[in-house]
């Protein structure tokens, strides 16, 4: 996705999702080149490309599995999980959510603009000789003990996941949340804690657990097909492994890379669409060339409507079909009148003024609120969120 030639038509009609482990991974690359000004190059052209109005910057996931066993559910309803800053209610009784703000994303913005701290630096070479030190085996020896040493050699990620539901059916469930708590980096009083407090909210079983079940099953698979060949083993596999822990709360993954493509398509459920990266990529630019084809007022025009363009055997509007509505393009955007929008902006007003006397909540769904919100950094290189089409800078962004 890093490396799509179109990121401004995949923001325009995708919400991407920011998981830290994608921010540390390019902060990896400021020390990457021995040139210290390629790096910095690299770093920016990546942080412009992920960082932007449509991206949403995700929990991370360890949080989730302090959270799920400390008693909280954790919906998998194909939305990202984000921390909640504050929560705040109107004398009318509605209630107002405030997200907080991401450090990833705060990182990423200052790097687009060629921001650089010596912490940052410091950081990258730190994650760099992590991430030299990876080494799979460590994870994956530990599953040995799962298993009978007779058993034979899995020759399709088919049968490791059968393996897989043959050791979650029979090994002790706190055997199997502490080897996944270790290979996921917590520290042993961390693990300690973990299962503490596991034990205490839910009894030390994994029932009515999905999320901890789903990363059991998923980081086992991986590690397993490692072990028999299935896949490469490539220290890197750890690494693209954590993205998949956010795989439950997305409706469309894409990627090229063989290893997370496998557990990604074994893994998704039928309402989540796999999406292949050339694919994708090939239509983004069948797209662009669509659009740029277009006389002005045509393209005008299009801007009028919700998604993209109806093009024969389009992946993007077969996606839209799929998970907004299948006749999307049907009628143009509503404008509003200027009294409506006058309207709406006083009510909007109203709503953040009350938010202002939040208090930090971390309990309210989001399904439960009437508004939710948060701060956003716009560059005048970002899509104007008015969806014209254009940049902020061309568009509701130009000085007047």
């Amino acid at each position: 996705m890093l490396s799509a030639d179109c990121p401004e038509l995949i923001h325009r009609y995708f919400h991407l999702h920011l998981p830290p482990i994608l921010a540390k991974e390019i902060q990896g690359d400021l020390t990457k080149d021995d040139s210290e000004d390629k790096a910095s190059r690299t770093v920016r052209s990546l942080a412009r490309r992920v960082a932007s109005m449509s991206t949403i910057p995700c929990l991370d996931f360890r949080e989730l599995l302090i959270a799920e066993a400390g008693g909280e559910t954790i919906e998998m309803g194909r939305r990202p999980h984000v921390r909640q800053h504050a929560v705040s209610c109107t004398t009318t009784n509605e209630k107002i959510m405030q997200i907080a703000d991401s450090e990833e994303e705060e990182m990423l913005h200052k790097w687009r603009s060629s921001e650089y701290s010596d912490q940052d630096y410091k950081d990258s070479e730190a994650w760099r000789e992590m991430k030299e030190r990876l080494d799979w085996r460590d994870s994956a020896e530990p599953l040995k003990q799962f298993y009978s040493p007779k058993t034979k050699a899995k020759k399709s990620l088919e049968e490791v996941i059968e393996l897989v539901e043959d050791i979650l059916a029979s090994a002790k469930p706190h055997r199997l949340v502490t080897w996944l708590l270790w290979q996921w980096g917590f520290t042993k009083d961390g693990i300690s804690e973990f299962i503490k407090e596991w034990v205490a909210n839910r009894e030390g079983r994994l029932t009515n657990l999905p999320y901890m079940t789903y990363c059991i099953q998923i980081s086992m698979a991986a590690h397993l097909g490692m072990l028999f060949q299935i896949f490469g083993q490539k220290k890197d596999n750890l690494l693209d492994l954590e993205y998949l822990m956010y795989l439950p709360f997305t409706q469309a993954f894409s990627t090229c890379d063989k290893f997370q493509a496998a557990l990604a398509r074994s893994f998704m459920k039928k309402d989540q669409a796999f999406v292949p990266y050339e694919e994708l990529a090939t239509d983004l630019r069948r797209i662009r060339n669509y659009l740029a084809a277009l006389s002005d007022e045509a393209r005008s025009e299009d801007n009028n409507f919700h998604g993209p363009p109806e093009l024969a055997d389009s992946l993007c509007h077969k996606l839209w079909k799929q998970f907004m509505r299948s006749d999307y393009r049907a009628n143009p955007r509503t404008k509003l009148s200027d009294d409506q929008v006058r309207r709406m902006k006083a009510h909007l007003n109203r709503l953040l003024d009350t938010s202002k006397n939040g208090v930090p909540d971390a309990t309210t769904r989001q399904d439960d609120c009437d508004l939710i919100w948060r701060h956003r950094t716009a560059h005048m290189d970002d899509p104007c969120p008015c969806m014209s089409g254009k940049t902020l800078g061309d568009c509701h962004g130009r000085r007047k």
